[in-house]
């Protein structure tokens, strides 16, 4: 896959993670779409058909990146785009329920460094 052309979608509420991660993608020549609000997560997924979406679990209005993760993977223009779970909300059983919803994994913010999670969205690219 040309990583120049995937699509990696954040889904994520916390301005200061948002630039962070824009920069860190945009110096590993990937493009980063950041959904505008956990409420227009669906459309914008559909109007934008990621690649792959980084999504965090504690959104605004109370919003759980659960809900989110159910109804993409409920529809069928959106149910093969691989999820990762991205948050720090490591309550016990969330891994789990994530990965049984059909996130292909749980990454807790605190314990990987940007340059690790780019390494594993491109090799994760490589092999849709």
């Amino acid at each position: 896959m040309d990583f120049q052309k995937a699509k990696i979608m954040l889904v994520e509420d916390d301005p200061i993670i948002i630039d962070m991660y824009r920069l860190k993608f945009k110096l590993a020549e990937l493009n980063l779409i950041v959904s505008p609000s956990a409420k227009e997560t669906i459309k914008t997924v559909t109007e934008n058909k990621p690649d792959l979406i980084l999504l965090d679990l504690q959104l605004e209005d109370n919003i759980s990146g659960f809900d989110i993760l159910r109804e993409i993977k409920a529809r069928s223009e959106t149910k093969n785009i691989p999820v990762y779970i991205l948050s720090n909300k490591r309550e016990r059983g969330n891994r789990e329920e994530g990965i049984r919803l059909g996130a292909v994994d749980f990454l807790a913010k605190t314990d990987i460094k940007p340059e690790d999670l780019i390494k594993i969205v491109r090799d994760k690219l490589e092999n849709i």
